[in-house]
């Protein structure tokens, strides 16, 4: 008998092997899922259909709700994975990733079935004879069926978004032109002045435009998708329409016309972006907005499990080998907050880590905002308090492997 786990709940064994645990939440998880899937057997020996896809798309949405679904804060699960639940309901971890995947997507199994035919579709034109896979099928899917079409979306959009899509350079009057020769070195070493032109000098934290020039010379090509879920004043918008990246900006309040108003938690795109970039607050020394959900709100903790969520959110808009982009500076409180270091552990949970840079600016007031630009107050109180003046931020960039 093959030790293969189950690829189906159809599959799994009667009385699945299960461990002892002491969180109270993970109890409740195992026996609410096995419940799940007791109650569809009896439908199950009769091959029905409809039951199947509803029991995965039930499992799917437990899974969701529970703190397996939120990121996985670690002082919530006890560090416990989807690989341990998979264990204890005695199916496979890529059995239940597809179910969260299925929830995660649509709302209901009506719902996905009402799009099964625009989803064959996108599959038989993946295939080179132009036929699905799975076209001679009854017009119900079968679950192996609907995890092929969970992805054809993604695979269509890989297949042939940068055939499809050409951006117009937009040429901004007045603007600085960029510096746009790749950097070989780990710490970028940034000119006295900013380039005008994009963003706005004026918003608190504003990025650097050269950081973005740099990771889109890097990690994308003409026509490629850009997803910035924390835009601010729009610095990438206007580099990534001068260099003729297509981009998708929301940020918690809209600063622009152009940048959707969505918590970053819950941006959602169509189609597999090359890059995500995120230039996050550092911690609550600035409040952008008053808004409780506002990461600029929290103390450390909260902004960890906040940033988890938000990472392993948009990590599946993420194509295959595609990146993702941290720009993060350290918080000197009552000491110094290693944030960068936070941050890097919390990303690994979701990506590998791929490469840093280090930013220097000799002169932090012309990149950093109105408010940062009295260099002399600054330095007045670094030598009271005897510490040194942060003159560096760190880029972080993680990568969904291939």
């Amino acid at each position: 008998m093959s030790d293969r786990p189950p690829s189906s709940i159809a599959e799994a064994p009667e009385n699945p092997p299960g461990q002892g645990c002491d969180d109270q939440w993970y109890v409740d998880l195992v026996a609410d899922c096995r419940r799940i899937i007791a109650d569809a057997r009896c439908d199950l020996v009769q091959e029905a259909q409809m039951r199947i896809l509803e029991t995965h798309h039930k499992l799917g949405i437990r899974i969701k709700d529970s703190v397996l679904g939120r990121g996985r804060p670690k002082k919530e699960t006890n560090d416990k994975r989807l690989r341990d639940l998979a264990r204890d309901l005695g199916v496979s971890e890529w059995t239940l990733g597809a179910c969260l995947r299925f929830a995660r997507q649509y709302p209901s199994v009506e719902a996905y079935l009402a799009e099964v035919p625009t989803l064959r579709a996108l599959q038989a034109k993946k295939n080179s004879d132009g036929v699905s896979s799975f076209s001679n099928i009854e017009p119900l899917p079968s679950w192996h069926e609907t995890v092929q079409l969970l992805f054809a979306r993604q695979q269509a959009a890989l297949a042939d978004h940068r055939d499809v899509h050409e951006v117009p350079l937009i040429i901004h009057a007045g603007a600085d032109p960029l510096p746009r020769e790749l950097i070989p070195y780990s710490v970028w070493d940034l000119a006295a002045t900013r380039p005008s032109g994009y963003g706005s000098h004026e918003f608190r934290g504003n990025t650097p435009p050269e950081v973005v020039v740099q990771c889109l010379e890097r990690y994308t090509q003409l026509g490629d998708l850009v997803l910035d879920c924390m835009a601010g004043s729009g610095t990438t918008v206007d580099v990534c329409q001068v260099l003729g990246r297509r981009i998708i900006a929301s940020d918690i309040k809209r600063w622009r016309p152009d940048i959707s108003a969505v918590d970053a938690e819950n941006v959602t795109v169509n189609e597999p972006a090359d890059l995500v970039f995120m230039h996050i607050p550092y911690l609550d020394i600035y409040e952008y907005t008053t808004d409780p959900g506002d990461l600029s709100h929290m103390k450390l903790t909260d902004f960890e499990e906040k940033l988890d969520r938000i990472i392993a959110h948009v990590s599946e808009f993420l194509k295959p080998g595609g990146f993702l982009a941290i720009l993060v500076g350290d918080v000197r409180k009552s000491g110094l907050i290693d944030l960068t270091a936070h941050v890097s552990m919390v990303g690994q949970r979701h990506l590998k880590l791929w490469d840093k840079a280090v930013i220097v600016t000799s002169n932090p007031g012309a990149h950093a905002s109105a408010g940062h630009d009295n260099m002399g107050l600054l330095l007045d109180r670094a030598r009271r308090g005897n510490y040194l003046l942060r003159t560096c931020d760190t880029l972080l960039v993680f990568r969904r492997m291939p």
